[in-house]
């Protein structure tokens, strides 16, 4: 007789093949309050509004009965596991089975906590595909089916509120800008992004400014130092940071104007990386041996994981906690022009940007691929900006107890450039 265990559905092979066998075995729990065998599930787990994966061990976390609709603590919980039992789900008229598979998870073993459940629960609905992976594998012991599939343009235009072009949402704490270099311009996605520990984001603007000169960075620089952001109220914001893609194009004119600006200049990794963010300080202009005077920061990004944590984010309903909204995609004055004219054909001006984030697709090795090498300038563009966001501690970022997140800095490099130093 062979017996073989396995704790964990690495890959996409485990699960699987364990009901492939003869006959499978789960296990359920017995509500010790009405007697009755429960399969728990997501949908009564209980968990407060305002929980995070970050706070969820301090919160009172629950399960409400399948059949009953009693509520358990976590002692319930344990009784209900100690008077479980295996329950056949297949082959149960097999008398003499040749293989026989046994599916246990998370929610049936003592040793994890409700809490611990709930917190993994939350990072997987928040958007993070490394997240739901690890919630798949980890704590359901399924194997993960990317439910993504190619994202289509439709669905990007139904994040869309109602907000013109160029306005910011009320709710937004900090604006951002996140830049992608070209030879003859720049692309860009301006968002604002909420301290409320889900990190919610509206856009604000997006669009593509010419460069006449590889050291003409004005367009850029009236944008971010210039212009001036509302929200319906006429509450004023200011761009607080950004980000732009230093590799491949100009590079020695980004570094000198990230230099003088304190924009972060950043290149993506090739493959995934151990850490979603590296950073390294440089000394000198690529291909000379000018200094760099004070040595500028660079930050190497796993462009991978980064763009697993947008493609999620485009899966969340606009109205939800942690969704990456955009505006209407029609300026002021067309919306004015729509209200008086309603059958005027207006071009919506979110085209470029729903086609950019629909160009590349994932591979079954988890990578994100351009097979028909359409433009993705925007889409770059937004998984900077994740990475930004994520780097800054946004995401760890509450009204009630910071009114700004608190500055990254890497030991034995020189500190971040200061924004308050405004032109």
């Amino acid at each position: 007789v062979k017996r073989m265990f396995t704790s964990t559905c690495a890959g996409k092979f485990v699960y699987s093949e364990t009901m492939k066998c003869h006959q499978v075995w789960r296990f359920d729990v017995r509500c010790p309050h009405c007697g009755a065998m429960i399969h728990m599930d997501t949908e009564h787990l209980l968990i407060p509004e305002d929980a995070t994966p970050e706070t969820a061990d301090m919160m009172t976390i629950a399960y409400e009965c399948n059949d009953c609709g009693q509520h358990w603590d976590e002692e319930d919980r344990y009784q209900a596991i100690r008077s479980g039992r295996w329950v056949c789900i297949k082959g149960s008229d097999i008398p003499r089975p040749g293989r026989v598979g046994f599916h246990h998870r998370a929610w049936e073993c003592l040793d994890i906590p409700l809490h611990e459940i709930a917190a993994a629960w939350l990072r997987a609905k928040s958007g993070n595909i490394a997240a739901k992976i690890a919630w798949a594998n980890g704590y359901e012991a399924r194997d993960y089916k990317d439910d993504l599939g190619d994202r289509v343009e439709d669905a990007i235009y139904a994040l869309c509120d109602e907000r013109p072009a160029g306005e910011v949402h009320p709710l937004s704490d900090v604006l951002t800008i996140h830049i992608d270099t070209q030879d003859k311009g720049f692309w860009y996605t301006i968002r604002g992004w909420q301290y409320d520990g889900h990190l919610s984001s509206w856009l604000v603007k997006a669009g593509y400014v010419p460069s006449l000169r590889s050291d003409d960075f004005s367009a850029l620089d009236k944008i971010i130092f210039d212009d001036e952001y509302f929200d319906a109220s006429g509450k004023k914001y200011e761009i607080s940071y950004g980000i732009i893609d230093s590799a491949g194009h100009r590079t020695a004119e980004v570094y000198a104007w990230c230099k003088r600006t304190g924009i972060f200049a950043a290149r993506g990794a090739q493959g995934r990386k151990v850490q979603p963010v590296t950073v390294s300080k440089l000394e000198h202009y690529p291909g000379s041996n000018r200094p760099i005077p004070g040595g500028l920061l660079l930050y190497t990004l796993d462009t991978h994981y980064h763009k697993d944590i947008l493609s999620g984010k485009l899966q969340i309903d606009p109205t939800d906690p942690g969704a990456f909204v955009l505006h209407s995609g029609f300026s002021a004055l067309q919306h004015a022009l729509k209200k008086q004219h309603p059958d005027m054909p207006i071009k919506n001006g979110l085209t470029d940007y729903a086609a950019h984030m629909c160009a590349e697709r994932r591979t079954e090795k988890h990578l994100w691929e351009n097979p028909e090498r359409q433009p993705e300038h925007l889409w770059d563009c937004e998984q900077m900006g994740i990475a930004l966001a994520y780097y800054l501690g946004f995401h760890e970022c509450r009204k009630d107890t910071a009114a700004a997140p608190p500055p990254k800095q890497s030991t034995g490099t020189t500190t971040r450039p200061s924004w308050f130093n405004r032109r």
